[in-house]
């Protein structure tokens, strides 16, 4: 049974527990030995990398340094992009090359080297500590240690700490499983990332609203995007209203990008039904290689 909390759209959001039949099937260590067999094989039979339509199907170690070395000459927008901006709006992710990208980029990576490192992983370490010390003999490792421990991290990393971290974990979820995993469309991921997305969208508006007022921006990632705003060349006063920094981190007023359900309604506190979620997901293009871009 999944972890409750005491929102009322918890139930709505969060994802259910078990898997279907295709990713038991995926997950399962001998078929994916299997397949790798199977794949190899067919390598060596074919003397290049596997072509599957419009996917190009890299098997060997050979074969992926290659495609990293060929960064530019593959699409990563017609992957990403709009299931991302269905929920978030413009983000990094959903970038290919150009202008925006390498500003927002270059503003990502110097606000990243600015936060203290050592200090998140001490963090790490004391809560992953306290989650093992309060953990009973048999538990679920998945549910009740790795998830929360990520999520905990992730709070800190960024500078976002809703009260409720129960529903915060659940929001994260439902959000990179419809923009990243959802790769056939399926609805009811979309909705519950539809869902998730004006609560998402609300907590970085109330963290930056907080940190607007007070006369030290924080040390996390969001504050030292907002301390290099000048530096980094962003155009602070160039979008309207509450945006993200760089990599959909929350950032003071008109920072590059928009925080996830930019635009929607937030969800109210209280509700008797889930809301209604938008249409069927359209088709999305598949990668001409598959690859990821290397940021």
């Amino acid at each position: 049974m999944a972890q409750s909390s005491g929102s009322p759209v918890f139930d709505w959001i969060a994802t259910p527990n078990g898997r279907g039949f295709a990713s038991a099937l995926a997950s399962n260590r001998t078929v994916l030995a299997l397949a790798a067999r199977l794949g190899l094989a067919l390598r060596r039979l074919c003397g290049k990398p596997l072509r599957f339509r419009k996917a190009v199907i890299a098997v060997t170690h050979d074969d992926v340094r290659q495609m990293l070395a060929r960064d530019l000459d593959f699409l990563i927008g017609p992957v990403n992009r709009e299931k991302i901006e269905e929920v978030n709006g413009p983000f990094i992710l959903a970038m290919d090359r150009s202008p925006t990208l390498e500003l927002e980029r270059r503003a990502l990576y110097s606000a990243l080297a600015a936060v203290d490192l050592h200090a998140l992983e001490r963090g790490l370490r004391e809560r992953a500590a306290a989650l093992l010390a309060s953990l009973p003999a048999r538990f679920d490792a998945l549910q009740e240690f790795a998830r929360p421990l990520a999520a905990g991290t992730a709070s800190e990393l960024f500078g976002i700490a809703p009260d409720d971290r129960k529903l915060f974990q659940e929001v994260v979820r439902a959000i990179f499983a419809h923009t990243f995993l959802n790769l056939s469309g399926n609805q009811a991921i979309k909705d519950r990332a539809m869902l998730a997305a004006p609560l998402m969208k609300g907590w970085f508006e109330d963290e930056i609203k907080r940190r607007q007022k007070s006369s030290e921006p924080g040390r996390d990632l969001m504050g030292q995007v907002w301390c290099r705003r000048s530096s980094t060349g962003l155009n602070v006063a160039g979008r309207e209203g509450p945006r993200a920094s760089a990599a959909g981190h929350p950032a003071p007023a008109g920072s590059a990008g928009t925080p996830p359900g930019a635009g929607r309604a937030r969800t109210p506190a209280v509700a008797s039904s889930p809301p209604k979620a938008a249409g069927s997901a359209p088709n999305h293009p598949q990668p001409s290689a598959v690859a990821n871009r290397r940021r």
